[in-house]
């Protein structure tokens, strides 16, 4: 093959390279015109919440809000220092994340009083026709105590069982609750409750996961305490017989 044809069918290829690169402005064009449908779709509908993160981050994003973001670094440097604190107190506790787990449907428990130096960590699951309850007392690390487990064990949980704690949080509308309440204290106590299904191909269900947070007295007391019972655990500084 001569130069000049080599030459020649690289010219060729390059030309169509070129043609049938995609238009970039057009891209972005279609983005921000979408983005704008969606703004005022959503600002003019009487059901979104609009103090809601995501959709500020979202917003500041496209107005190019450089305050905003500034503040928002300021926020993520003062979480990451205090999530570091807090996962250096539960440095014994090492547990996948429910949405990990190889199970199709399952919850979890955090809770922690005033004046307490103990934790509680349970989580139930299922996955076909078999149900766990997983339990974890333990002291958190505080001052010069180290995170030490206290008691850890499985229990295999009926069908009746799994059946009153899915009730019970149905009737708590755990799915339909907040992540916060904007409830805090000093005193009292604090309840995690963590969530996840499995996606579910039978009924065209995507997988959901949920996170509530609860200080003191809340609606998801009453699943909480069955779960507590239904571990029979007897430690610590709170058991339900």
């Amino acid at each position: 093959m001569t130069n000049k044809l080599i030459s020649a069918i690289l010219l060729i290829v390059l030309a169509f390279s070129c043609n049938t690169k995609p238009n970039i402005t057009d891209n972005y064009s279609l983005k921000d015109t979408i983005l704008e449908k969606h703004f005022k779709a959503i600002e003019s509908s009487d059901d979104f919440d609009s103090t809601d993160l995501n959709y500020k981050v979202l917003k500041a994003y496209v107005n190019n809000d450089t305050l905003f973001f500034k503040n928002l670094e300021s926020d993520i440097v003062d979480n990451e220092r205090y999530n570091k604190q807090w996962q250096s107190m539960d440095s014994c506790i090492h547990q996948s994340k429910i949405q990990s787990m190889d199970v199709d449907e399952a919850y979890r428990f955090i809770y922690s009083a005033a004046f307490c130096p103990y934790k509680i960590n349970v989580t139930v699951s299922k996955k076909a026709d078999s149900s766990n309850l997983h339990f974890i007392l333990y002291q958190y690390k505080w001052d010069t105590a180290d995170c030490n487990i206290i008691s850890e064990y499985d229990k295999k949980l009926t069908t009746k069982n799994w059946e009153d704690i899915t009730e019970s949080l149905s009737t708590s509308d755990f799915w339909g609750l907040k992540k916060d309440n904007g409830v805090h204290g000093v005193d009292g106590s604090s309840l995690t409750v963590t969530g996840y299904k499995n996606r579910d191909s039978v009924y065209n269900r995507p997988a959901k996961f949920h996170y509530v947070y609860r200080w003191s007295q809340n609606v998801l007391r009453d699943p909480f305490h069955l779960i507590l019972k239904l571990s029979g655990n007897q430690k610590g500084c709170l058991w339900v017989k």
